[in-house]
């Protein structure tokens, strides 16, 4: 009984000491670990992380998808970017990115495998960012412009949708495996007619800009006659008919334009995005 109580006296004068200088969180921290393993103390109060992180500051980060620490600590990406691989990439769009060859859907490009430039072997596909034999569940093998096998996700790929080889019209996006439109900020849904193939005519959906649109100036249907332009009458965005570009529009090859937003006048006339990128705020991104 006597070793007892001398035992029992010893194990908490210990415990008090470790309180005293690491505080109760270190020891359940040192003993159960916290964020699943990635974020653990260590028995000198130092944080250990998990073997796919990396150390930054006091914090464990993910170098390859971090957007504050892409690749390094402390290397940010841009606004508008996106860390993938370890890369800082501009989105193109439909979960494509942008490489020094183009857009390229990193999960399933064999020349651009889980990041730029990264090449799959010979006989391999890219399977969800990474090189193997087969793709993987919820993928098919389709050939791309170059010939090459790649892995893609029908449900969600522009050049693929619900299929190898449907492309979705431009103003599209390939959503649960169906081409629909989708706009960007600044721009609104119409319906028009326009002529078939078999003669007739046929309606479509378009993404239009209702200030400066002459066919649908400040609703869809609305038409702009007599050389007149679209362009916005007031600040609370409302558009209407007139001789001249107002509101912040320019005349760019004989109709009115919105800088902002313009895909082909972007922050100016003839200023055209390419590779996949918008315009936003006057800048393509």
């Amino acid at each position: 009984m006597g070793l007892g109580l001398r035992v029992s006296w010893r194990s908490w004068a210990g415990l008090g000491l470790i309180c005293g200088a690491c505080g109760l969180a270190r020891i359940l921290s040192a003993c159960g670990g916290d964020d699943n393993g990635q974020n653990d103390a260590t028995s000198d109060g130092t944080v250990a992380c998990a073997s796919n992180l990396t150390k930054c500051g006091s914090t464990c980060v993910d170098l390859n998808a971090d957007p504050q620490n892409c690749s390094a600590c402390g290397k940010a990406c841009k606004s508008a970017e996106s860390c993938v691989g370890g890369q800082c990439l501009l989105s193109c769009g439909g979960g494509s990115f942008k490489c020094d060859a183009g857009c390229a859907d990193l999960l399933g490009d064999p020349n651009n495998c889980g990041g730029c430039g990264v090449k799959c072997a010979g006989g391999e596909v890219c399977n969800d960012g990474g090189c193997s034999l087969s793709c993987q569940t919820g993928y098919k093998p389709c050939p791309n412009d170059a010939g090459a096998t790649v892995c893609i996700n029908p449900q969600q790929n522009d050049y693929n949708c619900g299929g190898c080889g449907t492309i979705c019209p431009k103003g599209t996006r390939c959503e649960a495996g169906v081409c629909g439109i989708t706009c960007q900020d600044g721009l609104s849904v119409c319906t028009e007619e326009v002529d078939a193939a078999d003669g007739g005519t046929t309606s479509i959906d378009r993404c239009v800009n209702l200030i400066v649109d002459t066919n649908n100036c400040g609703q869809c249907g609305t038409v702009c006659e007599g050389g007149t332009f679209c362009s916005p009458t007031d600040d609370a965005g409302d558009a209407g008919c007139g001789l001249g570009c107002f509101g912040g529009t320019l005349l760019c090859q004989g109709r009115c334009v919105d800088p902002k937003i313009d895909y082909y006048n972007c922050g100016g006339c003839n200023s055209v995005c390419d590779g996949g990128q918008s315009c936003v705020n006057s800048k393509c991104q």
